[in-house]
């Protein structure tokens, strides 16, 4: 500033090589760089990641009841690391929204048989060594029995 209030501008180098734009162009390239790298890293993770915990959602087809109106079926995620697969048993209706699951299933399961009878009665053979939960809501659904094939052992709910 001078003594009379005015402002003295002068003129400030932006680059120091003379040439005009270099070190914006020098910041685009580093930050491009710096975005590259990053995406990068983040791709090789997600490979890796589903590399190390591949997982495959299935569904079996629907087995119907004699009179049509419910069914059941296995959903199961299938994992490269059998500790993560998961395994259910459910049951749904055409006309009624959503499912209720039955049986989580251990990812050790070796034998699972299911079959329809009139009622309907809903038959289910698993050891009980292989079921991780059983679920017991079932009011306004087709009765459900369990039976341990090796133990010969019927639950009823």
């Amino acid at each position: 500033m001078t003594g009379d209030g005015q402002v003295q501008l002068r003129k400030v180098p932006v680059n120091f090589d003379g040439k005009r734009g270099t070190a914006v162009k020098r910041a685009r390239v580093l930050i491009m760089s710096v975005v590259g790298v990053v995406a990068v890293v983040t791709i090789s993770a997600i490979s890796l990641s589903s590399v190390f915990s591949r997982c495959v959602y299935s569904e079996t087809k629907r087995s119907f009841a004699p009179d049509g109106e419910f069914y059941t079926q296995v959903q199961a995620t299938t994992c490269r690391d059998g500790e993560k697969s998961r395994y259910s048993l459910v049951m749904g209706a055409p006309d009624r929204k959503g499912i209720i699951v039955l049986l989580d299933l251990r990812s050790s399961l070796d034998e699972l048989h299911y079959n329809w009878r009139e009622g309907p009665e809903l038959r289910v053979g698993v050891p009980s060594s292989a079921i991780a939960k059983r679920y017991s809501d079932y009011e306004g659904w087709p009765r459900v029995v369990i039976t341990d094939p090796a133990a010969s052992q019927i639950s009823e709910d």
